[in-house]
């Protein structure tokens, strides 16, 4: 029997990204193994699936193969939790995921917890508006230039092609000085291969432990255990483009407290998220109400 070919598979869950070599020979089952044992998990309370909308479920199997289930060689997977939560060694296993999901989390970075008979319903959901955005061509249409275009109206070319919501020179024009979240995931996936060579690492900054070639840190550190070197940049796009009121007096009412004293207060907003239209694809926040917890005073 000749040997079986290895290949690299990404798997993508909520906590990062790892890279999983496998033979294209080997079931499904030793495919969910490895997946185990690169997250270091406790136990096999997930799944996995080929696409990211969870439609395309591999089902761990002694009998099918990982060429029979057509994962080729660099291939995304998605790693789903049943629960909503994945248990390390150092978690409790009767912890239960939350259902807040906080706003910031990308497409790419949101699986909802869903058991491998895909049955059981999920404990976390995306927001409205990202759903609605995520379904939305996000093209800028533009009108037919009457110097430049020589076609006829049902025509179109260069210059009167729709844009990408990421097109760079149409957000300067426009005074936008950072693309919308939404249009950030479309550059992500846009071009021939859409998105599937994207790696989105989950960078961790911790030292390794178990260096036997010093004193533990801090008494002493090297190469080989410490993080690797890390450049800051500036994040090209925002979660959400708009921050509106629904009444001037909920904002008044909260400053007034500042202007009157020096002293500052923190509060947490309550709304809504909405589309907004001036940014493409871009998201407002309408918000309803200010809470401000007991706080004590600066002295």
């Amino acid at each position: 029997m000749s040997k079986s070919k290895r290949i690299t598979v990404r798997v993508q869950s909520p906590e990062g990204t790892k890279r999983v070599e496998i033979g294209q020979l080997d079931s499904t089952k030793l495919l969910y193994e490895k997946v185990h044992d690169a997250f270091d998990l406790t136990g096999f309370g997930f799944a996995l699936f080929r696409t990211r909308d969870r439609k395309d479920e591999l089902i761990s199997s002694r009998s099918h193969t990982v060429n029979q289930s057509k994962l080729a060689h660099g291939d995304m997977i998605y790693l789903a939790p049943i629960n909503g939560t994945l248990f390390h060694p150092k978690e409790p296993s009767s912890s239960v995921g939350g259902e807040t999901l906080h706003k910031g989390s990308s497409v790419e970075e949101v699986f909802e917890g869903k058991s491998t008979s895909s049955q059981l319903p999920s404990s976390q959901k995306e927001d409205e508006v990202d759903l609605q955005l995520w379904k939305m061509d996000g093209k800028i249409q533009r009108q037919r230039d009457r110097k430049l275009c020589r076609h006829g109206p049902n025509g179109c070319c260069v210059h009167c092609s729709p844009l990408e919501p990421f097109d760079e020179v149409y957000l300067k024009e426009q005074n936008v000085k950072h693309m919308s979240f939404h249009a950030y995931l479309r550059k992500l996936t846009a071009g021939v291969d859409r998105g599937k060579f994207v790696a989105l690492e989950n960078i961790s900054c911790r030292i390794k432990a178990g260096c036997k070639d010093h004193p533990p840190w801090p008494k002493g550190i090297c190469s080989k255990c410490q993080p690797n070197a890390i450049t800051l940049n500036r994040q090209v796009y925002r979660h959400v483009d708009n921050v509106m009121f629904e009444n001037p007096h909920l904002v008044e009412q909260f400053l007034n407290y500042w202007r009157t004293t020096g002293h500052q207060r923190i509060g947490f907003l309550f709304g809504k998220y909405e589309i907004h239209s001036d940014v493409p694809l871009g998201i407002r926040a309408t918000v309803a109400a200010i809470y401000e917890p007991p706080q004590g005073r600066s002295v």
